[in-house]
Formats: structure tokens, C-alpha cells, sequence
């Protein structure tokens, strides 16, 4: 049997992920995953006023903002979204 090589190319392509840096473009994106993903991540160790505390005085539009202008932040990316940062 002769295997199709362009299905398993198009889907390595669909589940494949790019590191790139962060721009200021992506500072929605970096807030919006940071918004999604501590609450699952920290819900049960941190109580819910320190953790909606600190994601606003983390990752408020402006605080990132400031914070790129001293680090480096990476986006993952799957098909042109952004799925994940780091920092």
C-alpha cells in the first residue's frame, strides 16, 4: 500500500508550533493565555483575591508593556494563533 505522503505533511503542518519573540502586538494574547491558564495552574494554591491581584499587576496591558521593554518574551504558535508565552 502506498502511503500518502501530502496527508502526513499537512498534518504534521496543523499540529506543528513556532517559537517566535514577542512583540507589542502580542501583548493581548500574552494577557489573554496568562488570564486562561494561571487560574487552572495556581487556583489551588493561591487564594482567588491574590491570584486576580497579581495577573492584573502582571500581565495588565501596560505592566507587560513595561516588562518588554527589559525581557525577553517568547509566543508559541499553532497555525498563526498564539497558544502559549514564556518569559
Amino acid at each position: 500500500m502506498k502511503k500518502d505522503n501530502n496527508k502526513d505533511s499537512n498534518l504534521a503542518m496543523k499540529y506543528e508550533i513556532s517559537i517566535r519573540r514577542a512583540t507589542t502586538d502580542d501583548i493581548g494574547s500574552i494577557h489573554d493565555i496568562a488570564y486562561q491558564v494561571w487560574p487552572v495552574t495556581y487556583g489551588d494554591t493561591i487564594a482567588s483575591a491574590t491570584l486576580e491581584y497579581m495577573l492584573e499587576f502582571i500581565y495588565h496591558p501596560g505592566s507587560l508593556l513595561n516588562q518588554m521593554k527589559e525581557q525577553v518574551f517568547l509566543i508559541a504558535e499553532r497555525a498563526g494563533e498564539a497558544i502559549g508565552f514564556a518569559s
